[in-house]
């Protein structure tokens, strides 16, 4: 089903709309992935790197 209705205005903290919604539901699953993906780097030289058998050359 394809929904026409148009925002008319923005009302940031309403999630009574579909792009309010998708909105938030869009900023939240970016900046999961933004602190899962930067999460790594401390973990190489003691968890990630044993296991991979990385060396420092």
């Amino acid at each position: 089903m394809i929904s026409s209705a148009k925002a008319t205005k923005i009302d940031l903290f309403s999630l009574d709309t579909v792009q309010m919604r998708t909105f938030h539901l869009t900023w939240l699953a970016f900046f999961i992935c933004f602190f899962g993906w930067f999460s790594h780097a401390p973990l190489i030289p003691a968890t990630i790197g044993p296991d991979l058998g990385l060396t420092k050359e």
